[in-house]
């Protein structure tokens, strides 16, 4: 039997419409040709633009599902997305160092992008237990402001490297932001696109660069090749759920 091929592994929540969670994650994992795995961490119930609620797994449902495919694959790359707190997310922090996982990438999904609120506190000496055992931390602007207000000025150092997703650049443009050990690095601008939103955005941007850094890029190239992957994502479709590169040429 051939060894598997190279994977990253999403920690997330179950989106039916497919525009963010471990579908999206999945998809955008193969479309950057590593294999996608997936283990659920909550199962929503939504539409690409309606939010109606959700039911956490467990502790223990996530790790039945968790160690059979670190056993099996044994990943170097995982991306964590949604998660019911801060003790289910140290319980897997440390399954997937265990492991052998070198690289964690975690989205912190405060808020749901049809406004559902998922956490309105954070435990603080958890969180800065936590965060230096993050690769990389992807928030976008609102939840950067959420860490900073609970962490202080300079949270940005905590985790080992910090992606600061969509601030707003110059004129009709937005920036994502990479910090590592708590200097910034390097930049990239975005053509801001009216009606270019996408459900999951978020969770696509984090997989790309999880995807990249799979297969063998430095963390630096990794977001700036997923930067690339968003903006053609972003201008795929003319609705809430965008195309994954190569992927609609292939259906046309």
């Amino acid at each position: 039997m051939s060894e598997p091929s190279k994977c990253v592994l999403s920690l997330a929540g179950f989106d039916p419409s497919g525009g963010a969670g471990i579908l999206a994650d999945c998809k955008t994992f193969e479309a950057c040709r590593v294999r996608g795995l997936g283990v659920c961490t909550a199962l929503t119930y939504q539409s690409d633009n309606e939010f109606f609620g959700l039911r956490w797994c467990t502790q223990e449902e996530i790790l039945s599902q968790l160690d059979p495919i670190l056993h099996r694959f044994s990943p170097k790359v995982a991306k964590i997305g949604i998660i019911e707190n801060l003790t289910v997310l140290e319980v897997v922090i440390e399954r997937l160092e265990h492991a052998g996982v070198e690289c964690i990438v975690w989205d912190p999904v405060l808020k749901a992008s049809a406004g559902f609120v998922f956490h309105d506190a954070l435990e603080v000496d958890e969180l800065q237990n936590l965060l230096p055992r993050i690769s990389l931390l992807t928030p976008n602007q609102e939840e950067f402001k959420m860490l900073k207000e609970n962490l202080g000025a300079n949270f940005e150092g905590l985790p080992k490297a910090l992606l600061l997703k969509g601030s707003e650049g110059g004129i009709n443009e937005v920036r994502d932001t990479l910090y590592i050990a708590g200097k910034l690095v390097q930049s990239w601008a975005h053509k801001k696109l009216v009606g270019s939103d996408k459900h999951g955005s978020g969770c696509v941007l984090s997989s790309a660069i999880a995807a990249y850094v799979a297969s063998g890029a430095s963390l630096e190239v990794a977001c700036s090749h997923a930067s690339d992957y968003i903006s053609s994502y972003l201008q795929s479709s003319d609705d809430l759920l965008g195309w994954h590169p190569g992927v609609q040429e292939e259906a046309l």
